[in-house]
């Protein structure tokens, strides 16, 4: 929605390694990174039983459900494995 982010043209949003999320963030001043580097960390779990209900957020994500709805609702054969390799440095 709106404008485009500056950083959108040359990394998008859905980059597997999460960095066009994190590119966003700086974008309006959030920067997780120092926190993530220095802070506590916590690991949630979302099981997705519970959905939040009404409201703009679920239009989005019902319209996006729909858009890219897949045959007889099959997402399995479109899941691909990355193995990561630990960095040498």
């Amino acid at each position: 929605m709106g404008e485009p982010m500056a950083w959108e043209d040359s990394l998008p949003f859905d980059d597997i390694d999460g960095e066009g999320v994190l590119a966003a963030m700086r974008e309006v001043g959030l920067d997780p990174l120092p926190w993530i580097q220095q802070g506590r960390a916590r690991t949630l779990l979302y099981t997705g039983a519970r959905h939040p209900e009404g409201g703009q957020t679920s239009v989005i994500r019902n319209e996006h459900y729909e858009r890219f709805r897949r045959p007889e609702d099959e997402w399995l054969p479109e899941i691909k494995v990355v193995v990561r390799t630990p960095d040498a440095s």
